[in-house]
């Protein structure tokens, strides 16, 4: 199979602050992780399956940037595009590049055009097209004066329908924030072609951490391997019936009548395997520093870990994923075993089956709700391209214990009626069983959601919001949409240091902030945990350097820094200087782009201020 494959990854402002819940990485460096472990499963599976993917690789926040153009897989060795990927981490360089906001609109369009212009060479027709996009916050830059995918088509005269769907390309968004958030996504999915297009929208709670590395390492195997996802069971407690099971090592456990506790470094779960499973996967993330180990016995006894019975491993950092190829359908133990020694870890697990010809397809219709209105969820199991054949059953539930059976339609599909009372999201699960073909047994679940009533968007407003490095402030903060709790950490991003914090009420807090002097300079977000939310429109903190009237400097454009209206306002000359430009101006923005693409050396002459006058380049 040929697939041309567009990795879309966020790197706004908010993806350079720690992944929160326990993480001792920021977010950027798991999504750096994810997408070089999603690099290594391509490559694995292009080069077992004998298949050829055109895959390209973008990042996005005010503008979108290529970080690799397509790349056609099997490749002689990945290390290389791996080394690429880690240029996300450098938060100036990026930030410099794309700026900070975020605009998911034009991050769609932008690689959807590339995929449409450029056709893989040599590439049969009908060959597949996908985008997979992950981001951490809803847009943040307004189009024809809205937030919203109908003033961004409105804006820039594009139909994302014809632009999608049109030539034949999917989209998978995977986003971690808003019930808002899910709402662009689910409508910017819908305009995609309708195979192979999924959203999942992970909001975190006290009890269930949404983490980058587990959302897109279970985008990166849906895409990959179309798998579905199998029933997980952790032994020594209920199950949560989720994308993932959440859990620490090693943990206290109670000993004997007399209250007494030990350590335990394993957790063992079950895991169902279906009569379709061509391969098992075991996913495993954690977040902190260790090193766990996972291990699979069958139904009939015979373990497997990586190198044993056919059984490998591949991974990056804090995560890995456990193949088992042609696995024995039943009931499977999987053991997780802790760091050896005992380091504390917070760990997800996630249970997936292989098998590309099937896929169990959802619609929710009406998606948009009043409370106690009623929406009609269907269930398409697909087989080979087509609805399968066969005897199935499936079961609608919600999160709140209530569960409706969906009722076998006349096409072979599945449907459920279900009136949703809450105001808010509500997160749906569909469990289906059954034989294909009459002899095959089925068991997979799928999720998806439903908006009753207006989407929220928790928001940061921030006073002061300009600062200068080597100074102290007192900034007032304040949230809509939620509120702020005991457990409220705020985040200013590098080189601010939040040395108090101090919820006031519900919804205004002070935070007592340090800005070092090496801080960079330039727009940042600002973001809260528990409740997660940041700010829409950014701090600044002011430049350190001012000119001293026409002093010419020469050296190489690096990258071009926009606003959130796509206005040029500063160049990146060489490693560490950024140049303000005082006004948007064509001819100067054409230069600059031309110095930064061809790499050229230019001659640049600052005004009174510091700021960008003129600009020569080498020819």
């Amino acid at each position: 199979m040929a697939k041309q494959l567009a990795i879309v990854i966020d790197a706004s402002g908010s993806m350079y602050h720690s992944a929160g819940n326990g993480s001792s990485l920021d977010k950027i460096v798991e999504a750096s992780q994810s997408v070089q472990y999603i690099i290594d499963e391509i490559q694995n599976k292009t080069t077992t399956d004998g298949d050829t993917w055109a895959v390209s690789l973008w990042y996005f926040a005010t503008q979108t940037s290529s970080l690799f153009a397509q790349v056609n897989f099997p490749v002689g060795s990945t290390a290389g595009l791996k080394t690429l990927v880690t240029l996300i981490e450098n938060e100036v360089v990026v930030q410099g590049a794309v700026g900070h906001m975020t605009d998911i609109f034009r991050a769609v369009r932008t690689v959807a055009d590339y995929m449409v212009a450029n056709p893989p060479l040599l590439f049969p027709p009908g060959y597949a097209k996908k985008i997979v996009l992950f981001t951490d916050g809803n847009q943040t830059i307004e189009h024809s004066g809205l937030l919203t995918q109908n003033g961004y088509e409105a804006e820039q005269g594009v139909d994302f329908a014809t632009l999608l769907n049109g030539n034949a390309i999917a989209l998978n968004a995977q986003g971690i924030g808003s019930d808002l958030l899910n709402m662009t996504l689910t409508d910017l999915v819908a305009e995609a072609l309708p195979a192979g297009s999924t959203v999942k929208t992970i909001s975190a709670t006290p009890q269930y951490a949404a983490d980058t590395s587990a959302a897109l390492m279970t985008n990166s195997m849906k895409v990959v391997n179309n798998n579905g996802i199998l029933p997980l069971r952790p032994l020594s407690r209920p199950p949560s019936r989720l994308l993932w099971e959440q859990f620490s090592l090693p943990a206290l456990v109670p000993e004997g009548a007399d209250g007494r506790t030990r350590r335990r470094n394993e957790e063992f779960f079950e895991v169902d395997v279906d009569d379709i499973t061509q391969e098992l996967l075991l996913g495993l993330t954690w977040h902190h520093p260790g090193r766990p180990s996972i291990e699979a016995r069958s139904p009939s006894g015979t373990s497997y870990r990586n190198g044993l019975n056919g059984a490998f491993e591949i991974g990056v950092g804090w995560m890995t994923a456990l193949h088992i190829p042609a696995p024995e359908s039943g009931t499977w133990r999987v053991h997780v075993a802790g760091d050896p020694q005992f380091r504390p870890l917070r760990m997800n697990l996630m249970a997936r089956s292989v098998c590309p010809e099937f896929d169990l397809l959802l619609r929710v219709d009406p998606y948009l709700l009043k409370p106690h209105d009623t929406s009609i969820v269907t269930a398409t199991p697909m087989y080979k391209n087509n609805i399968a054949e066969g005897k199935f059953q499936a079961v609608l539930s919600d999160f709140r214990g209530r569960s409706w059976p969906m009722a076998l339609q006349s096409d072979g599909t599945l449907a459920a009626k279900a009136d949703f009372p809450v105001p808010g999201r509500a997160p749906l699960r569909v469990e289906l069983h059954g034989l294909l073909e009459g002899r095959r047994k089925v068991e997979r679940m799928e999720f998806t959601s439903v908006q009753v009533g207006r989407p929220h968007e928790p928001r940061l407003a921030v006073s002061p919001d300009h600062y200068r490095p080597g100074q102290r402030y007192t900034v007032n903060v304040t949230i809509s949409d939620a509120e702020f709790t005991a457990a409220t950490q705020i985040s200013f991003g590098t080189g601010i240091d939040v040395r108090r914090f101090r919820v006031l009420t519900p919804i205004a807090a002070i935070a007592e902030i340090i800005v070092a002097g090496n801080a960079f300079s330039g727009t940042r977000e600002v973001l809260t945990f528990q409740p997660d939310a940041e700010t829409l429109g950014g701090i600044v903190v002011e430049g350190q350097q001012a000119g001293d009237g026409q002093r010419p400097m020469t050296g190489f454009i690096r990258a071009l820094r926009f606003d959130a209206r796509g206005r040029l306002v500063a160049a990146l000359l060489d490693a560490d200087r950024e140049l303000a430009v005082p006004r948007h101006d064509e001819r100067l923005q054409h230069l600059l782009e031309k110095a930064r693409d061809t790499n050229a050396a230019v001659e640049i002459t600052l005004d009174e201020q510091g700021r960008l006058a003129s600009i020569t380049v080498s020819e």
